[in-house]
């Protein structure tokens, strides 16, 4: 296959990698959702602080893996495998208009999807202690009750 070097096909090319950075910012701002909801779940509490800092890498290097993929399937797709560096340069402006519009949306409307989702986590588990709360407490009852009782047999 010969490559077309012509200016409409390297036009084309460059609204294509302009696309795919746009829609690679939306899909990354999608990604961190889930880090939003643990850094919520997480607030104020220290012992957590590196757990959160390892997993946003994780989320970082699996985002970065997928994305570099996804950009290597398009180079060789759109251009027979040559790399064009103006499509790079292309898709990582993309990738920057997208994180100041779209970005900005996504990441308001994740903040009120964290909320939600923290608001439900508390609600289960206050309800899950509440449904428990007397298996609990007859439990140390009766752990109570065996500890006096070897107490006195003991002395």
């Amino acid at each position: 296959m010969k490559f077309d070097a012509s200016p409409e096909t390297q036009f084309i090319s460059a609204v294509y990698s302009l696309l795919l950075g746009f829609l690679l910012g939306i899909l990354y701002n999608i990604f961190k959702i889930p880090l939003y909801i643990l850094i919520k779940l997480t607030a104020g509490n220290k012992h957590y602080e590196r757990f959160v800092n390892i997993m946003i890498v994780i989320n970082d290097i699996i985002s970065s893996c997928i994305f570099t993929v996804v950009t290597v399937i398009f180079i060789y797709a759109a251009n027979d495998g040559m790399i064009r560096y103006f499509m790079l340069v292309f898709e990582l402006s993309g990738t920057v208009i997208s994180r100041f519009t779209a970005g900005k949306l996504i990441r308001k409307l994740s903040s009120k999807i964290a909320d939600i989702t923290y608001g439900i986590i508390i609600f289960t588990v206050k309800s899950v202690k509440k449904l428990f709360k007397p298996i609990i407490a007859y439990k140390r009852a009766k752990d109570a009750e065996r500890h006096i009782l070897r107490t006195i047999n003991n002395s």
